[in-house]
């Protein structure tokens, strides 16, 4: 299953990602424009392909591979066994009619439970409830943490918002709820973009495989002098990414933003749509 991926609702070859389905491994289930990857592919048809045939090869795909654009169904999340479906809380099987070029590490497990652990050195345990508990005193800033994890998985939800967790002092499990949401969403599926970077030339291509943009740290003294490709991030606008030595792209980013501040920024967009 070959085909070009589109992300912004344009045919032009120069934003379409040749894309092939994987079958077996790591992505199972999901589809990849690594180009390695489709070269290795090309190659066990032919070991002894020279580059200019394998340019030949990729654009003779690119001629007769079908437009697609990536599955929108707001209730479906790839994860590592299939696609849950949010709405029937039903695991569904892989299909190549449904595009995901990303998903979650993570096995769905409907018979999971809050595993709690003990520690015979101090005393003390800990489970997943009470990783959340220790976070915030306010039920409803624990209900509000649940929901974020909730939104880093749900990339076809547009919430048109995003997170920002302030706070003045340290040690405050910011950093640990971010390095959670990055084993959950898998380390090779996230960005790590800060506020100050948004309009810097070539920060933006880690855009294109990752479902979140997750932020451990912005320096304190932040100015944040344009803002258009952050409010185009947070509600799935479509924008242009420069890649280095390659033809810019226009991408609709899909997935959910979390920065950690322990000071807030300042803002030239004083207008109405950024508040």
């Amino acid at each position: 299953h070959i085909v070009k991926l589109s992300f912004n609702g344009k045919q032009e070859s120069d934003s379409c990602f040749l894309s092939i389905y994987q079958e077996t491994g790591e992505g199972e289930g999901t589809y990849t424009w690594n180009d390695d990857v489709i070269c290795h592919i090309i190659m066990r048809f032919n070991h002894a392909i020279t580059v200019k045939s394998m340019e030949e090869v990729k654009r003779f795909l690119a001629l007769k591979a079908p437009l697609m654009y990536p599955c929108e169904d707001r209730d479906l999340v790839a994860v590592g066994n299939g696609l849950f479906n949010y709405a029937t809380k039903e695991l569904l099987p892989f299909t190549p009619d449904k595009i995901f070029y990303t998903k979650s590490p993570i096995n769905y497990n409907e018979n999971a439970k809050n595993v709690l652990i003990h520690n015979n050195e101090d005393g003390t345990d800990w489970s997943p409830e009470i990783f959340f508990e220790d976070m915030s005193d306010d039920p409803g800033v624990r209900n509000l943490l649940w929901q974020i994890v909730s939104a880093t998985l749900r990339t076809n939800v547009n919430f048109k918002k995003s997170a920002w967790l302030y706070s003045s002092s340290g040690c405050n499990a910011k950093g640990t709820f971010i390095e959670m949401l990055r084993a959950l969403l898998g380390e090779d599926n996230t960005a790590s973009i800060p506020l100050s970077e948004m309009s810097s030339e070539f920060k933006l291509a880690t855009l294109l495989t990752a479902t979140s943009n997750l932020v451990d740290e912005n320096d304190v003294g932040t100015y944040i002098d344009k803002c258009a490709n952050l409010k185009a991030m947070i509600t799935k606008d479509v924008i242009t990414i420069n890649r280095k030595y390659k033809q810019p792209v226009t991408y609709r980013f899909r997935g959910f933003m979390v920065q950690c501040l322990n000071e807030m920024p300042r803002i030239k967009d004083k207008s109405d749509s950024f508040f």
